[in-house]
């Protein structure tokens, strides 16, 4: 098996040929590392790769990387995109490490991630920029832009990713594949370690087809002793709620970006317009949701920023003193940095205020949606941004002032779902004119993941679905 026929299979499929013993699992590792390594020469969303753990290349065919953010799995370091944590290797493997190689992967290396996920695209000093493989001259979106350049270039199926404000649905937009962002409470990550950002985070993966986010939601939605939730899963699991009967008529609020949103706007726009004109087609109703009445303003980014940076000083502190180092520009970027610093300022009164405006806004929401089964909307109301259109955060900027100019024009129409812990998927859609993907996102009810998949399967066999991947590395230079 050549590196391009292992890339045209999902991770369904890859299963199925090594169970019937078409395919062996050591041909199927030798040709995921040698796309990794082919694309990674133009793209950089490789921070570390290495031969599978011996005790499972016998046993496992379904290369996957870890996102270099968490610490997962003991078997590779991790840096969390920054300095101060160079040569870390994880205590143990998380219960979402285990979950996700108990489904059958093989973790092959550690994609890249900006420091802590605190950006909107995925760079850092430690590795430098990762590419867009639809045109490298952009950012692949973030913070889980290595993830989705991995899955995009059919380097490995499935990718680790994880999402607090939308980064694993602005990557998967912005590089065409899908991503899922579960309910929140729908897997677990102890057990060094417990809810992420105090309940806003979650982690899952990015793929290329719906089946393998269903087979995936199945395999990582398991429950552990201690765990603080445990979510109801349809009969049969996911997989078979997704390929049941139809739900029957679907009520969709529809809310579409607007002409300040940017040169963008109204492109994407169109793209969910004619989503809702197949659902429609399909007996499901179309209600328009203006905006703001079901979409976060810039003072809800706010208060989720101060709920994520919360402590998030005292933690550097200790695992500076841990590993004899200091805090400070030489071991952290400036925005990692600004974090820091923006922590220091928070106090107990700060953090209870934001978590108080987060219940509020979750609560609006709830209300605007409660009459809808879906919600429909753009990932994002940008295209895939040029590199040299991001602009880092400016000397003496605070961070929430760079969340602000910065994050919230990316991540409007995402991170409302993490305030909600409600599901949301962003599905490739639709392409510009300029040939980048465009990302539609679907969100359902709490706990309503089926009804999702029931609708991207049924998107997934539309026209409109996007079956294109970048085949060849283009040629690329900085100068």
């Amino acid at each position: 098996m050549t590196p391009d026929e292992y890339a045209e299979l999902d991770a369904t499929e890859l299963a199925l040929l090594v169970q019937k013993r078409d395919l062996k699992s050591e041909d199927i590792l030798s040709a995921a590392r040698q796309r990794a390594q082919y694309w990674d020469t133009g793209l950089n969303f490789v921070a570390s790769l290495n031969d599978a753990p011996s005790e499972l290349a016998a046993s496992h065919c379904i290369p996957t990387f870890f996102k270099d953010l968490g610490s997962h799995c003991p078997s590779f370091p991790f840096w969390n995109g920054c300095k101060l944590f160079d040569g870390e290797r994880a205590p143990a493997l998380s219960n979402f490490g285990r979950s996700l190689i108990d489904a059958g992967t093989v973790p092959i290396g550690v994609s890249t991630a900006p420091e802590f996920s605190l950006e909107g695209h995925t760079q850092s000093e430690l590795f430098g920029k990762t590419r867009n493989p639809w045109d490298p001259s952009r950012s692949p979106g973030g913070s889980s832009g290595g993830a989705a350049v991995a899955v995009a270039t059919g380097s490995v199926p499935v990718a680790h990713a994880s999402d607090i404000a939308g980064s694993i649905r602005l990557p998967a937009a912005w590089c065409g594949i899908v991503g899922l962002k579960p309910s929140r409470g729908r897997g677990s990550i102890g057990p060094v370690r417990e809810e992420a950002g105090f309940g806003l985070a979650n982690n899952f993966v990015v793929t290329r087809s719906v089946r393998d986010t269903a087979f995936f939601l199945d395999a990582l939605s398991r429950h552990f002793p201690g765990d603080p939730f445990e979510l109801s899963m349809p009969e049969g699991g996911f997989r078979a709620a997704m390929n049941a009967r139809d739900p029957g008529r679907l009520k969709i609020a529809m809310t579409l970006p607007e002409p300040q949103d940017g040169p963008d706007a109204a492109e994407i726009a169109m793209a969910v317009e004619r989503v809702a004109s197949a659902l429609e087609a399909e007996g499901h109703v179309i209600v328009p949701v203006a905006k703001p009445g079901a979409t976060p303003d810039p003072e809800a980014m706010i208060a989720l920023v101060t709920v994520w940076h919360a402590g998030f000083a005292a933690q550097m502190d200790q695992v500076a003193a841990r590993l004899g180092r200091k805090v400070d520009s030489s071991t952290m970027g400036p925005t990692a940095f600004a974090a820091y610093e923006y922590s220091k300022t928070i106090g107990l009164d700060g953090f209870l205020a934001a978590r108080h405006q987060i219940f509020t806004m979750r609560r609006e929401m709830g209300t605007t949606l409660r009459d809808y089964d879906l919600w429909l909307t753009p990932t994002s109301a940008k295209l895939p941004t040029p590199w040299n259109e991001v602009a880092p955060i400016g000397p003496g900027q605070s961070l929430v002032d760079h969340a602000v100019e910065k994050m919230f024009p990316l991540f409007e129409f995402t991170f409302g779902h993490n305030i909600c812990g409600t599901p949301a998927i962003s599905l490739p859609l639709g392409q510009a004119t300029n040939g980048l993907p465009i990302g539609v996102q679907i969100g359902a009810k709490f706990g309503r993941e089926d009804d999702l998949l029931r609708v991207s399967k049924l998107l997934e066999s539309s026209e409109l679905w996007s079956h294109a991947r970048p085949q060849n590395l283009p040629e690329f230079s900085d100068a």
